[in-house]
């Protein structure tokens, strides 16, 4: 399932990288991307919506699925 979450604090080259990098890690996750002009996140994965909010949180970022 593709979902495209909505990260206002996602502002820098190194939260796009961070982000990117560790769901990257996880065999779930098909493909991601970070666009920091739009401030959003795009992922294609079969994990819940809560696991990924989740893991965001994790990370120091606040996400709202849109």
């Amino acid at each position: 399932m593709r979902y495209k979450i909505n990260i206002p604090n996602a502002k820098t080259k190194d939260c796009k990288k961070k982000i990117e990098e560790a769901f990257k890690k996880d065999a779930r996750v098909e493909d991601c991307s970070v666009d920091l002009d739009s401030k959003t996140f795009e992922i294609n994965t079969d994990k819940p919506s809560q696991d990924i909010l989740s893991h965001l949180e994790e990370l120091g970022y606040h996400g709202h699925i849109i």
